[in-house]
């Protein structure tokens, strides 16, 4: 049998590795918090409470976690068999307050359950797909004085991280969408969390 190599790969330097190693053994320790930054959900734990309600596009860990520090939460997902796992967790834990939407893959089909609520929202969670028209939607939605979230930012947002496939700070947007969101916000204070494999960007709406 041969023996298989694995691939050379650019970001695989003793930095990188340390920083897996670290971010895996948290996972390890947190097993039901979200696949966030562990900076970004430890200011989230303390951030959001019981009367907050909540969006996040992409479902799973942090479903059951946030429904434990909001009041509710709407969670768009797209994956079938996905949704049906998550349901059964959600109904296993005795969960009630989450809003679990399945909804098509394309981009009108994802937002489609969204598209004719008016409400705005103490906090969006952009971990999906179709990240640049959620983060657009997010934008219009998200409750002066609240939080946009966003995971893996440094895919979509100029930044300079060391994780893996970040954009360099004076890198381009990768979609137009992501050009105009950035424009839109670009005067809100943010903090951006990484642990050198992923990044994830807590923006604050302005208030007035």
């Amino acid at each position: 049998m041969a023996l298989r190599i694995p691939k050379p790969r650019k970001h695989w330097t003793p930095r990188y590795i340390i920083d897996r190693m670290a971010w895996g053994l948290w996972q390890k320790r947190h097993p039901t918090e979200p696949w966030l930054v562990p900076g970004a959900v430890e200011f989230l734990g303390q951030w959001l409470r019981r009367t907050d309600t909540l969006v996040e596009f992409g479902s799973g860990r942090s479903t059951r976690w946030f429904a434990g520090k909001v009041g509710h939460i709407t969670s768009i997902e797209h994956h079938p068999q996905w949704h049906v796992t998550v349901t059964g967790q959600l109904s296993q834990a005795g969960i009630k307050n989450v809003d679990y939407v399945l909804v098509k893959e394309d981009e009108a089909g994802y937002l489609a359950p969204l598209a004719h609520r008016g409400e705005k929202f103490d906090m969006v969670l952009v971990d999906g797909i179709h990240r640049d028209h959620c983060a657009l939607w997010a934008f219009e939605h998200a409750k002066p004085g609240g939080l946009l979230v966003i995971d893996n930012a440094n895919w979509y947002v100029p930044c300079g991280s060391r994780s893996p496939a970040s954009i360099a700070l004076n890198g381009s947007p990768p979609t137009e969408m992501w050009k105009q969101f950035l424009e839109k916000t670009g005067v809100w204070r943010r903090v951006w969390f990484s642990s050198g494999v992923t990044d994830t960007l807590v923006m604050f709406v302005p208030v007035g």
